[in-house]
Parts: structure tokens; C-alpha cells; sequence
């Protein structure tokens, strides 16, 4: 039925696959999946949750292990419990890379039942964001020598080299390497990582739709400044249209970096399609928008207050993940017409046959418990210890939360790091 299709009808058929994955107005989701959450997760208890994974390892073993390194990983992060995040950010990463040399008899097995027999080796992006949590475990832990281990594997995964594409969690991952490099005083390493943070963020503004996070541009200029690149400076300034760089550290002044993980990533259900006569699953990605959207701080000696800036947002990254693999099946052929308007039009019925639901199940594997948004708040202030109020709030822009941050030590000329989880 399918063997000269031709290109207009495989455009169509995506572009039904897409409608019906996330047209919010579509009234008919035939056999979704219910999603079990945690409820420690959502009332931020996060020790007891580790505690009851814990319990639960043997559930995890073999095929699965990775994913329960992978939520042991970010829920120990969320706990501050970083030294504990660390052993298992690495203890995952050494497995996914084992994982990555996959058994040959392990993927016919899996081709011949189904992707759920195949052991669970993390997508790319997940394990571009254990160098992340890793830097920002050890940031937060004052051990800055370790967080550039963990820059230096990312360069090893990626490369340096500027003409590619550069994903959302690499963007992230070179920009968080750029200021421990510079509060180290490594500015040529730092120029390297914000040159490629910024050209990242740039890309994934055009792909993604992400807002271009501005103050990098400005820490860009900077690096150019101290590194007496004045070219380059004035290359970038007026091409990017960038501001006047500022100087957030000096010999009575250090910058605090509040990292902000908000809400959880989007999770993967099974949801039943028509292929032909038969139902087939498909692992679709469902958003969980985090409760909290923007953040504000301030000092109690100051009357300014600085925003946070969004430095990522795990649903563009799995939006963009989602549509890569449909159109992969569709071209492929591996997935007939599809369409939640066959639903509607009968009544949720078929008039024409029965269809048989397939025995597979779909692989909804993911690292559902990664924080669904990244924001950083940043602040310039004098030496010594710092109680910094954070206001949190809403997309409506409603206050939700609020919190103090208390005895923050500020060094001359360094940066601290402190991490906080939010709903």
C-alpha cells in the first residue's frame, strides 16, 4: 500500500502525526496512558523520595538500570545531596557509555519483539546533561577543579568546532563551564566556552524558539575586553547589536549565581494509533509547564533587584526530539496514516474493521525527573557574607513563592554558586 508513496502524501501524513500530537483542541486521545507521578516530587520531598527509589532498585536492574542512575542522579541534586548526585551522575555515565556499544543480539531481539527488550542506553541529550548536573554539583560544593573535569568530558562528547549544531544541553553546559573558567581566571578557556554558548543559544533561538538569553552576549564582550580582542569585540557589538559589557567582579566585589531548576521535564505515555486495521503505540512526550516562571532577587542594602534569565527548557529539546523521530517513521514507513480525526469521524469506532490492537508496547523510557527549566540569577555584590531575597513567580505573573537565602559567602573577584529547586 505504501511502497510508491509518493513525497506530498508522506508531508501530509507527518503533518496529521504532528496535528494529533499536540493540537491541544483535539478532543480524542484514544487509549492514552494515565502518568503515575510521585507525590514526594511535588511536595519537594526529596530525601524521601530517594530513600523509596532506593527500596525500589531491584525493580530497576538490568535493561532499566540506567534510568533509575538517571533519577537518582537529579533527585539527590534537588535534596542537596550533591557528592551523592555526583556518584550517581558518573556511575550513569560510565553505563550509558558501556551501553552505547550495543549487543547485536540484543537489537535483533528487540526488533523481532519490541524497543522495550533493548536496555535503555539515555538519548543524547540526557547524557549531555549529566556534564551539567555535574558541574553544578560540584560548583555548588566549592570544588571548582572537579566542575572543569566535567567541562573537559563535554568538550571530549562535542568538540570545540563552531560550525555544526550545537544542542540546548551543550549550550547550557559550555555556558555554566564559561563562568567557572572566568571566576578561575582561565579567560582563555572561558572566551572558548562563552563563544560557543553564545553561538548555541543563537541557533537554538532559530531552531527552538528559545528566548536568546541576552546576558550572554554581554559576558561575551566581556571576555573579548579582557582578553584585549578589540576586533572581535567590535565585530560582535555591532553585528549582534550587543550591549556594553559589565564588570561583575573586581577587588571588593564577587558574583553570587543562583541556579534555578524549575518544574520537571515532560514525560513519556503510550498513546494507540491506526495503522491499517491495527492499533499501534506510539511513546508520545507530555509537557508539565513549570509552576514557576520567572524569579527576582535582591539585597537588603541594595534597592535594585536582578531577574533571572532562562537558560533552558527540556520541552523545546524533546518538542524537537519528538518531531525528528515521526518523521523518521513516516519516511521510513514504519507507521501507517495516522489520525485522531478516524476517531472523531466514526464515533471512536471504525466502521470499515476491527481493529486489533497490537500486542508491543511502546518504549516510554525517559529521565522524567530532569528539571523541566534552568533559569540563573546573577548578582554583583560586595564581599562578605549576603542574605539575598528571591521572589518567585507564576507565567500570569502571580507571586508563588518566597524565600531567603541566608549567610551566601561573596570572595573577592570569584564567583558562588548556590542551587534551589521549585515547583
Amino acid at each position: 500500500m505504501y511502497q510508491h508513496m509518493v513525497p506530498a502524501k508522506i508531508l501530509h501524513r507527518t503533518i496529521v502525526i504532528l496535528i494529533a500530537l499536540y493540537c491541544t483542541s483535539c478532543s480524542v486521545q484514544p487509549f492514552q496512558a494515565k502518568f503515575k507521578s510521585s507525590k514526594n516530587l511535588y511536595n519537594s520531598q526529596f530525601k524521601k523520595q530517594l530513600q523509596q527509589n532506593k527500596h525500589e532498585e531491584k525493580r530497576f536492574h538490568g535493561k532499566n538500570r540506567l534510568l533509575w542512575l538517571f533519577n537518582q542522579c537529579s533527585i539527590s541534586q534537588y535534596a542537596h545531596e550533591f557528592s551523592e548526585s555526583n556518584h550517581y551522575c558518573q556511575t550513569a555515565e560510565q553505563l550509558a557509555e558501556n551501553l552505547s556499544t550495543e549487543s547485536v543480539s540484543e537489537n535483533i531481539h528487540a526488533y523481532l519483539t519490541n524497543s522495550n527488550a533493548k536496555s535503555y542506553a539515555g538519548e543524547t541529550y540526557e547524557r549531555q546533561l549529566l556534564h551539567a548536573l555535574g558541574m553544578i554539583n560540584y560548583a555548588v560544593l566549592h570544588n571548582q577543579s572537579e566542575a572543569l573535569v566535567e567541562s573537559r568530558k563535554l568538550d571530549i562528547a562535542t568538540g570545540t568546532n563552531l560550525r555544526r549544531n550545537i544542542s540546548l544541553e551543550e549550550s547550557l553546559g559550555r555556558y555554566l563551564s564559561a563562568l567557572l573558567y572566568e571566576s578561575e581566571g582561565h579567560m582563555d578557556s572561558a572566551l572558548i566556552d562563552y563563544r560557543i554558548a553564545f553561538h548555541g543559544y543563537l541557533q537554538n533561538h532559530e531552531k527552538l524558539g528559545l528566548a536568546f538569553p541576552s546576558i550572554i552576549g554581554n559576558d561575551l564582550l566581556r571576555a573579548f575586553s579582557l582578553m584585549d580582542m578589540h576586533n572581535e569585540y567590535e565585530s560582535y557589538k555591532s553585528k549582534y547589536f550587543l550591549a556594553e559589557p559589565i564588570y561583575p567582579m573586581d577587588e571588593d566585589h564577587g558574583e553570587v549565581v543562583i541556579i534555578i531548576g524549575a518544574g520537571f521535564a515532560p514525560y513519556r505515555v503510550t498513546e494507540y494509533y491506526a495503522d491499517d486495521n491495527e492499533l499501534l503505540p506510539l511513546g508520545v512526550y507530555h509537557k508539565r509547564s513549570p509552576l514557576v516562571h520567572r524569579a527576582f532577587a535582591s539585597v537588603s542594602n541594595k534597592k535594585d533587584r536582578q531577574i533571572a534569565t532562562k537558560v533552558y527548557d527540556a520541552s523545546l529539546t524533546i518538542k524537537q526530539l519528538q518531531n525528528s523521530e515521526i518523521t523518521r517513521m513516516v519516511e521510513s514507513e514504519e507507521l501507517g496514516f495516522i489520525a485522531n480525526s478516524d476517531f472523531e469521524k466514526y464515533g471512536g469506532e471504525f466502521s470499515d474493521f476491527d481493529p486489533i490492537i497490537s500486542e508491543e508496547l511502546a518504549d516510554v523510557r525517559s529521565w522524567s525527573t530532569l528539571p523541566g527549566a534552568i533559569q540563573l540569577l546573577r548578582l554583583s555584590l560586595p564581599v562578605g557574607k549576603q542574605n539575598i531575597a528571591v521572589k518567585y513567580y507564576s507565567y500570569y505573573g502571580e507571586a508563588v513563592y518566597k524565600q531567603m537565602i541566608q549567610n551566601v559567602l561573596v570572595k573577592q573577584n570569584k564567583r558562588t554558586f548556590v542551587y534551589v529547586k521549585v515547583p
